[in-house]
């Protein structure tokens, strides 16, 4: 009985799917390219797994995104034009941009996970990285994301109009008011102007310079940072004095 049952079972399969497999074979021979294999092929499987890592509610979830977008990037395959761009762009401004609540409580905030993708953000590079730092810089309320954010800004080295140079001068002078500065921040952005200024042939901001200055002069940081700033303005003077 159970092997009359199972060949009966067996036919029916062969009588439903016969027709759907004939449709197949039909639209393969007429050139058309919706048959269930190829529409399974053109879905970019690795994209949206991606996606779905980023913005799930996972720390780890999260980072293997990350891991995976950097492969892209080590690749050539991650543009700034690019679904996978857009993914890193949320990751790197996530809470700030898109809070997440369960009971009242926030579930995506990850410092770790947005200062990674601030930095994957300086390795690709561009106008639009440079967007989304500035906006990080000004935004983000964790001194190790904009220091991340900050350093990137360097990296990239793009300075048109005086733009990053004078919200860096402007974050600099906020945190040189606060009775306990960020000494990593500070380093940070002393690093990047250092860039900045090798990119550019030199900074002659006049914020930033009295920005600098006031590290050595009011703000309350430790040794190696004021030292670093009196070495950039140093650097800044003699690109200045090449430059005339």
């Amino acid at each position: 009985m159970r092997l009359k049952g199972a060949f009966i079972a067996v036919i029916a399969f062969v009588f439903i799917v016969s027709p759907f497999a004939q449709e197949t074979a039909d639209n393969q021979s007429s050139g058309d390219v919706s048959t269930i294999e190829e529409y399974y092929l053109s879905q970019d499987i690795e994209l949206r797994l991606i996606q779905d890592e980023a913005y799930s509610e996972s720390e780890e979830l999260k980072q293997l995104a990350l891991r995976n977008l950097e492969k892209m990037a080590d690749e050539g395959r991650l543009s700034d034009d690019g679904a996978a761009f857009t993914i890193l762009q949320t990751l790197a401004t996530e809470t700030y941009s898109k809070e997440v609540k369960r009971n009242n409580r926030v579930v995506n905030n990850f410092p770790e996970i947005r200062r990674q993708a601030c930095q994957l953000l300086g390795k690709i590079g561009g106008e639009k990285a440079k967007d989304i730092l500035l906006d990080v810089v000004q935004k983000e309320k964790e001194p190790m994301v904009v220091a991340e954010a900050v350093y990137g800004l360097g990296k990239i080295g793009i300075n048109d109009n005086e733009e990053v140079t004078n919200v860096l001068a402007f974050k600099l002078h906020q945190e040189n008011l606060k009775t306990t500065p960020d000494n990593n921040l500070a380093f940070s952005t002393l690093l990047a102007i250092e860039k900045l200024a090798k990119t550019n042939n030199g900074i002659s901001n006049p914020e930033l310079v009295s920005a600098i200055g006031e590290i050595i002069t009011r703000g309350n940081y430790i040794r190696p940072v004021k030292l670093k700033a009196l070495s950039v303005l140093e650097e800044m003077r003699k690109a200045a004095a090449t430059n005339k």
